[in-house]
């Protein structure tokens, strides 16, 4: 599903609902001029079809709480700032 949001000013933002990702973000320049803005794919069906990756994603890898402020990719480990008292659930 495909969600688009428009001002009168000409911006505009279209997302989708695959991994909640911003398709497009149209952004006048100072001339007026109307440009997309977001690094990504036209056909929402090529974020199904292509190798993974997180083109415009707001919700990436990890969502939801990280155990222990901590993830690994391959063979790093990413270490976060804890803002809570979490344990694994």
């Amino acid at each position: 599903m495909i969600f688009k949001l428009k001002n009168k000013n000409g911006l505009s933002a279209t997302f989708t609902d695959y991994g909640q990702r911003l398709m497009a973000l149209n952004l006048p320049d100072k001339n007026g001029k109307i440009d997309n803005a977001v690094l990504g794919y036209k056909d929402p069906k090529d974020y199904l079809k292509k190798e993974p990756n997180y083109y415009g994603a707001f919700l990436g890898r990890y969502c939801n709480r990280i155990a222990d402020a901590q993830f690994k990719i391959e063979v790093k480990i990413i270490k976060l700032t804890k803002n809570s008292n979490y344990k694994n659930l």
